[in-house]
Order: structure tokens, then sequence, then C-alpha cells
């Protein structure tokens, strides 16, 4: 529903920023991880607006009228997704300093190294949109009519729930209610049932009218083909039908084979 979409894109930014501003009484050996955690979860939200079905629709008429010829939304789109699309992946790669930090215990290091694979991961299809542009994404609309609801309601939005549980983890173990080990570990527990139940779910609910592939070219590549090869081992919708026809059952018109 559109309408409690944005409100939590609109709360979720405003609680950003009020933790952004409120990152000063954190340990002062943290207040920059807390910082650039509160940019990453506004641009987690932006994208979620990006890729609201209503956003997508608005954008694709605004090309088939031909306004941009007036007035540059598609240039002006673009510019702030490349932006967007920067900071996310700066953000990311940033908090990969952990991993090389002694005083942080193997656990939490082990849970930030799964949530930022995880994260690269999805800042993918924000590259492709931001490289190619919103024609790309309104030809993967018209392979997939589905996409951009998949995008919000099983990606974008799961992730910046679970972004936001694990950020309050981190502040109980600041005020040292949680350990380490408690953090690491139940970040970790989190980060991979989140990705494991979004993308069961979503093969589920909507197959074939979306699609899972972390890279996702407009045309399909020729069969054989390294882009081919590509496409194939980072299909997570083919995961996720060998397992959910494998365990429960479910019967695919096309299983990727």
């Amino acid at each position: 529903i559109p309408v409690f979409v944005s409100m939590y894109v609109l709360f979720t930014i405003a609680s950003s920023i009020a933790g952004y501003r409120l990152s000063h009484v954190a340990f002062s050996d943290t207040v920059g991880i807390f910082q650039r955690c509160a940019v990453l979860q506004c641009m987690l939200c932006y994208f979620i607006f990006r890729f609201m079905p209503h956003t997508t629709h608005w954008m694709n008429m605004m090309m088939l009228l031909n306004i941009s010829n007036t007035l540059p939304v598609g240039s002006l789109t673009r510019l702030v997704d490349v932006v967007a699309t920067l900071v996310l992946v700066a953000c990311m790669l940033s908090f990969n300093g952990v991993l090389v930090d002694k005083k942080y215990s193997s656990s939490v290091k082990i849970a930030v190294l799964s949530g930022t694979l995880g994260l690269q991961l999805l800042a993918t299809y924000p590259v492709q949109i931001s490289y190619n542009g919103q024609e790309y994404w309104q030809c993967i609309q018209e392979r997939y009519p589905m996409q951009a609801s998949g995008m919000v309601a099983f990606i974008y939005i799961p992730t910046s729930l679970t972004f936001n549980i694990i950020l309050f983890g981190a502040t109980l173990y600041q005020r040292k209610i949680l350990s380490e080990a408690a953090l690491g570990i139940g970040s970790m527990f989190i980060i991979l049932t989140c990705i494991v139940s979004t993308v069961l779910s979503q093969e589920v609910h909507i197959p074939d009218v979306s699609t899972q592939r972390i890279y996702l070219p407009c045309k399909e590549p020729v069969v054989g083909t390294l882009e081919a090869e590509i496409v194939k081992a980072f299909d997570f919708s083919r995961y996720a039908r060998t397992i959910l026809s494998f365990l429960f059952g479910f019967q695919f018109d096309d299983i990727y084979t």
C-alpha cells in the first residue's frame, strides 16, 4: 500500500536524522559508525521510494510523454540515483574496517562481514539503474511487471527493518545490556533469516512476474556466453525454486535448469 510505504520511508528518515544528531552520546570510537549507519538507512529509504511501483509508473509516464525534453527529469533522477548509489556503497564498504580492528571479537566481525556481503549484493540494483537509466528500468518492468513491487516488499523494506533491529542491538551493546557475542551471533541470525525468508517468499508469491537475478540485464543474453553464465550463477530465483521444489513440493513452470 503506497501510503503506508511512504509513511514508513518518512518516519525512518526522520528517525535516522535524529539518530545522526544523537550519535555524539555514543562511545567516541563508534560515533562515526552510527553516523554512517544513519546515512546508509536514508539511502535505503531513497531506493524504497525509487523502486515503488507508483514512482516507477510516474517516471515511465514522463518518458512516454517526452516531457523530459523540456524538463530534464530523467537526467536529474539519474544524477540523484548515481549520488545515492555512491553514498550507499561507500557506507557499506566503510564498515569493513571493523574486520581489521583487534578490539572486536570474531563473532562481531563475522556478523559485519555477512551483513556487508548481503548489502553489497543488494547494491547491485542501484548500480545497474544508475548506470543504465530509466529506460533500462522501464525495460525491466516490461519483462517483469511485478519487479518494482518485489524490490520494495521483498528486498529494501525487509533490509531496512533488519538494519533497524541490528542498530537497536548495537545501542543495547553500547549500554552493556548485550555482550559482543550476543550482538554478533544475533545479528548474523537476523541477517540470514531475512535473506532466506524474503528470497523464498518472493518466489512463492510473485514468481515469473518478478525475478531475483542479482545481475539483471534488460535483454536475455545469448545462451552459452559469459554474460549468460553470470546471470545464471547469480540468479537467486533459480536457487529458491530448487529449494522450494525439493523441500515443500512446489511446482514451477520453469525450474531454471
